[in-house]
């Protein structure tokens, strides 16, 4: 199981509707190890404040990837996942009819976990993510980012 929050606080609020967009990200997964590590990951993903509260859902998310020991603290980790949508709220496109744009997406990443000390694990990461968008095309549609990840397990 776990918990995740996202903010921007750079977001432009013209764009976003509010200051500093806040999501909250709850989960539980599913996996088993064998020449790859196949993961199924159950998300509920929700927009905090009423101008995002149209990105609210359920995302099923399986997921392939495997794990690479480089030193005896620092790791390669690869993963390609595929997502789908299920939303918990009426999303309407300007034309009045179902906004079935960003409903499927593909995500691939590279991460470096870095075992910094008993039990914390420190991961940056770079990806690269596409969704659907009716009205964008395809280069449009690519996005990349970069992520540092901490988790402690106890």
């Amino acid at each position: 199981m776990g918990l995740l929050s996202y903010f921007y606080p750079f977001a432009d609020e013209d764009v976003a509707g509010t200051k500093v967009p806040l999501f909250l990200d709850a989960s539980v997964f599913a996996s088993y190890s064998t020449l790859v590590d196949v993961k199924m990951t159950v998300w509920y993903y929700y927009g905090v404040q009423e101008a995002i509260s149209g990105e609210r859902y359920v995302y099923l998310n399986p997921s392939v990837g495997k794990s690479f020991p480089l030193t005896g603290t620092l790791g390669l980790d690869l993963a390609l996942a595929f997502g789908y949508k299920v939303y918990t709220v009426d999303r309407e496109a300007e034309d009045g009819s179902e906004n079935t744009d960003n409903v499927v997406d593909v995500v691939a990443g590279v991460g470096l976990p870095w075992a910094a000390a008993d039990g914390l694990t420190v991961t940056p990461s770079v990806n690269v993510g596409w969704s659907n968008y009716k009205a964008w095309s395809l280069g449009d549609e690519i996005m990349p980012w970069a992520a540092v990840l901490a988790s402690y397990e106890i």
